[in-house]
């Protein structure tokens, strides 16, 4: 096309009411609009080049042309304004200008040059917050169009602020003086409302407030029955103001007796936006306003929106309630029990995570609603012995007394297993990249899932990617520091309580699974020693360290923490990767101290923790290279707690004692010590005295003396003379007449040995 045809063909382009008319010229079919789309990428093509010209002289006419040729967002015409101008400026405000002109003269193009319109304003950060005078007039019962001029208004608020907030506050005072509204100024009125107490919320409640206001929003509740099409911009606007604690006292005082008496329309979407506004200000409520009303009635209508609803904005509006509304135990357990609608909770969070589809909105209210339902109250943080006991089947209560927890794990179980949630949540793509507040609903869900112990559960969460998805969250929010021979994951983004508690939820559950699964096969995309910096973080501050406001939130772990992992850890132990156990040994090993004298099940978790890592030089060092002063005390300790009162304990300082023994190093230096191994002997002649029935103690008691006898025999076997004992021998037949085919045959090496 020459440049003479193109520039005839713009000026008989012709703006109608209707559209474009092109007048005394030619019409491009499909084929042809395509081509000429393809030409305009290429800034060399004369096509492009008369248009960008004409793009200064005629603005209105070039984009009267690319709305032809179907130039989506206004790619093309970004393409024209960058081309041969070093100041956009004056351009771009051309041709906003142009785009407000054509706005005013057609209405059925208002969509798509709202669109080009944020492209430009977007790209070139220029803009014209007097066009707000025109645009907010746009706003109405066109979803598209509101969220376009919502888009430019928030450009505008970035790049103008006071300018802009000066011509919404002007525009919103005007509407509210007037004396009367039509339904399509009051839908105007209440819809620009709505959509600005997000953004404007101290100038949205200050017009939301006044008296104007108050008398177009109390001639909407009287004439709904004349004039219902009102009804719904004003309930929108209602619902929409209970962000801010002033306008829900207000909402309370002046309209919640309409608000319950539209409960019962006869019309479902007046039902649904009446439920929103009273489910937002439910809490706020008096007990006197709560006694007519019951949350699960309110729900009824919201649950069956979402199962049977056919239009998408109010099945939003349903679930945004139904949130509020599942703070609520009463309203949980309807949630639970109702089949159907978890059913279709889950279609619904697959259909809006979707590449076509994606609505970060709605995953956030599903997400917090399954957040909400599946929460099992957390054991106290202070937990009794009892409670890290029975940590592998918590005994768990409730928020209230009345939500039966039980049924809580088995939905949640059903949750894991037969609708595969993780797996869904796993394959949303969406959570990191647009929505911090999507994810972090993810990790509570995780959290909540990982609180039943059974293994069951936690394999299938494993299996199921939250394994990966807590990797994700823990990596991309930690700095890794070094610290001596140690390394250290410090959070990255410390922001206010919210970031940390998703970091001890991440943890946590990070912990509670590595508890139950194999760690070696459970880790493909991370190497399994990434996650040991972060259970350690459960282990709380190093007691020796100095000071370190990065890490000053440690000091609100809980025994529970620890506990769990400690299990972790040891599980992570039983690996025979040397690299994962020389690491191990070195992240604990500041904690060994405070561990070992801790409470009764901690000690045990530590040191079966510690009998995993026994082989490693270091670790045995630090308890058996007695002629260090805190090496020897460690050692003290631990022969100490083998007469403890805890037969558990007891089972698992003889283990260790065995393991060690095994190295001859070891044992040597034990026998070559006379108290430590008198105090030995005598105390494995107690224990076989007063609890020769305990299997699992005697069991390993009976290894470490063979283990101790033979080291002295190998040193001077004349010494074995002073074994011949009585209590020696004592305890020896008692084994031999009652212990286990394990503990006789060792303890028949030691009798046969010394020579009874």
């Amino acid at each position: 096309m020459s440049e003479n045809e193109l520039v005839k063909n713009l000026n008989n382009l012709k703006l109608t009411d209707t559209g474009i008319d092109v007048a005394n010229g030619d019409k491009y079919d499909e084929e042809q609009k395509k081509q000429l789309r393809i030409n305009l990428q290429d800034t060399k093509d004369n096509n492009f080049q008369t248009l960008s010209q004409q793009l200064v002289d005629n603005p209105t006419q070039v984009l009267l042309f690319l709305q032809l040729l179907n130039d989506k967002s206004g790619t093309i015409l970004v393409k024209l304004i960058k081309h041969g101008n070093e100041s956009y400026k004056s351009v771009v405000m051309s041709i906003l200008s142009a785009i407000r002109g054509i706005l005013i003269k057609s209405s059925r193009l208002k969509t798509y040059y709202l669109k080009v319109y944020i492209s430009v304003i977007t790209q070139f950060k220029i803009t014209n917050a007097q066009h707000l005078n025109l645009l907010l007039t746009f706003i109405g019962g066109n979803k598209e169009i509101n969220n376009a001029v919502l888009v430019i208004l928030v450009q505008d608020l970035d790049l103008s602020k006071q300018e802009t907030v000066d011509i919404v506050k002007e525009y919103l005072q005007l509407q509210s003086d007037e004396q009367t509204l039509n339904d399509a100024d009051l839908q105007n009125f209440m819809v620009t409302l709505e959509v600005c107490f997000p953004i404007l919320p101290q100038i949205c409640s200050t017009i939301y407030a006044n008296a104007s206001t108050k008398q177009h929003i109390q001639n909407a509740f009287s004439n709904q029955g004349e004039r219902n099409v009102s009804m719904v911009p004003v309930l929108k606007c209602i619902a929409a103001s209970s962000v801010l604690d002033n306008c829900r006292s207000f909402t309370i005082r002046h309209y919640y007796s309409q608000l319950s008496n539209l409960l019962s329309s006869s019309q479902v979407r007046i039902r649904i936006l009446s439920a929103l506004s009273v489910a937002k200000l439910w809490t706020f409520l008096q007990a006197e306003q709560k006694s007519k009303l019951k949350v699960t009635n309110l729900a009824k209508d919201l649950l069956l929106y979402v199962t049977e609803g056919d239009d998408f904005e109010y099945i939003e509006y349903s679930l945004e309630g139904l949130v509020y509304l599942s703070l609520f135990w009463q309203v949980r357990d309807m949630i639970r029990m109702d089949v159907s609608f978890v059913e279709k909770l889950i279609e619904i969070l697959h259909t809006c995570s979707t590449k076509e589809s994606i609505n970060t909105s709605v995953q956030f209210g599903i997400l917090s609603l399954l957040s909400n339902i599946t929460e099992l109250k957390q054991p106290d943080s202070q937990s009794t012995a009892k409670k890290l006991k029975n940590v592998s089947a918590p005994q768990m209560g409730s928020n209230s007394n009345e939500e039966n927890q039980d049924n809580v794990k088995l939905f949640n179980k059903q949750l894991v297993e037969q609708y595969e949630i993780i797996s869904k949540l796993s394959a949303i793509k969406t959570y990191q990249s647009s929505s911090k507040n999507n994810f972090n609903q993810i990790l509570s869900i995780i959290f909540n899932l990982s609180t039943d112990q059974a293994k069951s559960v936690r394999v299938a969460l494993v299996k199921q990617g939250a394994l990966v998805l807590i990797m994700n969250f823990l990596v991309s929010n930690s700095t890794i520091e070094k610290t001596g021979h140690r390394v250290v994951a410090v959070p990255s983004n410390i922001g206010g309580g919210e970031t940390l508690d998703q970091r001890f939820k991440a943890l946590r559950s990070l912990a509670r699974l590595l508890i139950c699964v194999d760690p070696q096969t459970s880790f493909q995309k991370y190497d399994v020693k990434s996650a040991v910096p972060f259970l350690v973080e459960l282990l709380g501050p190093v007691a020796s360290d100095p000071f370190n406001t990065k890490q000053s939130y440690l000091h609100e772990v809980t025994l529970l923490d620890g506990y769990e992992s400690l299990l972790a850890l040891t599980n992570i132990a039983a690996t025979e990767n040397s690299e994962t156990r020389k690491l191990l040994v070195s992240q604990i090993a500041p904690y060994i101290d405070e561990l070992i004298v801790s409470k009764d099940h901690i000690q045990i978790a530590s040191f079966e923790l510690l009998n995993n890592l026994i082989s490693e030089p270091i670790l045995l060092a630090k308890f058996f290279n007695i002629e260090q002063l805190a090496n020897k005390q460690r050692l003290e300790i631990v022969v100490k707690l083998l007469d403890s009162d805890n037969l558990r304990l007891q089972a698992v300082i003889a283990g260790f004692l065995v393991n060690a023994t095994n190295f001859d190093v070891i044992a040597d230096v034990l026998v070559e010590s006379k108290p430590f191994f008198n105090k030995l002997l005598e105390t494995i002649i107690s224990i076989i005295r007063e609890q020769v029935s305990q299997d699992d103690l005697i069991n390993p008691i009976s290894f470490l003396l063979v283990n101790l006898v033979y080291a002295l025999a190998n040193k001077d076997e004349s010494q074995l003379t002073s074994l011949k004992s009585d209590e020696l021998k004592s305890a020896c037949l008692l084994v031999l007449k009652n212990g286990s085919s394990e503990s006789k045959e060792a303890v028949a090496s030691v009798w046969s040995l010394v020579d009874f």
